[in-house]
Formats: structure tokens, C-alpha cells, sequence
């Protein structure tokens, strides 16, 4: 049987991640199976298992990658396509959130969600900041809160805005205003 060079795998693997990466910002985390990463790539399932056990750990190896190339506000926008393409509905978020006012069970698991939220969101920026990525400059955690209000801001202007284009554009700007990139 003839042997597997570990070149091949790493570019193997390479091919794998930025598919994924495609049709996560296509169609969004969710909606998103092994079998469309697959079918993107022209392979089956069991060669994409081989490289990575779930999506999951599929997510985290294109997230690593933002850590390393590429413009950090671009590929943060890409995560917010699911929203701005309708895949995701935010109003369902917004509908919470009133229902959040009167419900101090839905208020406590809306402020749990932000938490951690916030807190993988610093574990990242973090990891951009110490990779050299972002500016090292500023208050991380006042970067972390700008870089969650843009998003949810982008979120709601959706609902508000039909130019899609517009938003994501207005976002991408916003990021990089709260990365210093």
C-alpha cells in the first residue's frame, strides 16, 4: 500500500477548511452538514471524517485560521452572512429579548448567552492580539463590547435595511474601527 506524504494531508486538510469556510458564510453554522462540505469539495464524507471527528471541530480549525491570514473584520462579517442572507432570522432574537423585559428566566438565559459570547469573543481577539493580527493598543475588553454591539447592530439592520450589501459593508468598516486594523 503505498504511503500517504504529509504533504498531501496538510494540503488535504487545507482544502477541507477553506470549503468549509465557504459554505459556512453561504449558508451559515447551522444549516450547515458535512455532506455540503463535502459536496463542495467533489469527496465523500469519510474523506472529510478522516481529517476532522465533527462540524465542530471543522468550525474551530477555520476560526484558527482567521488567527493567521486574512482581514479579521471580513471573515468576522462572513459569520454575520447567515443573517444578512436571511438563512438565520434575527427577529427571533429581537423577539426574546422584548420578551427578556417581563421574564427573568429568559433575561438570565439571554445574559448567560452574552457572557459567553463576550467571553470566547475575548479568548479570540486575544489570540488575534497576541499573533500580532490586531493592534495591540487599547482596552481588549472595550474591544470585545464594541465587536459584539456590531454585530448585533448588523443584525438589526437587517430587519431595518433591505440593501444587504450596505450593512455588511457598514459592519466590515465598524470591525475594523473596533480592531484597530
Amino acid at each position: 500500500m503505498p504511503k500517504v506524504l504529509p504533504e498531501y494531508k496538510a494540503q488535504a486538510r487545507d482544502r477541507i477548511i477553506a470549503a468549509a469556510r465557504k459554505v459556512f458564510h453561504r449558508r451559515g453554522f447551522a444549516a450547515v452538514t458535512m455532506e455540503d462540505i463535502a459536496t463542495e469539495l467533489g469527496v465523500s464524507k469519510g474523506a472529510i471524517y478522516l481529517y476532522f471527528p465533527s462540524r465542530a471541530g471543522l468550525l474551530s480549525a477555520v476560526m484558527a485560521g482567521m488567527l493567521e491570514k486574512g482581514d479579521v473584520a471580513e471573515d468576522l462579517a462572513g459569520f454575520m452572512d447567515q443573517f444578512l442572507s436571511g438563512v438565520v432570522d434575527p427577529s427571533i432574537w429581537h423577539s426574546l429579548l422584548a420578551e427578556a423585559h417581563d421574564d427573568p428566566e429568559i433575561r438570565k438565559a439571554l445574559l448567560d448567552d452574552r457572557r459567553q459570547d463576550a467571553r470566547a469573543m475575548r479568548r479570540f481577539l486575544l489570540q488575534l492580539r497576541e499573533r500580532g493580527r490586531i493592534s495591540p493598543e487599547g482596552d481588549l475588553d472595550a474591544r470585545v463590547t464594541l465587536v459584539v454591539a456590531a454585530l448585533q447592530d448588523a443584525a438589526t439592520q437587517y430587519l431595518l435595511d433591505s440593501d444587504r450589501t450596505a450593512t455588511r459593508r457598514r459592519l466590515v468598516r465598524a470591525l475594523r474601527v473596533a480592531l484597530g486594523t
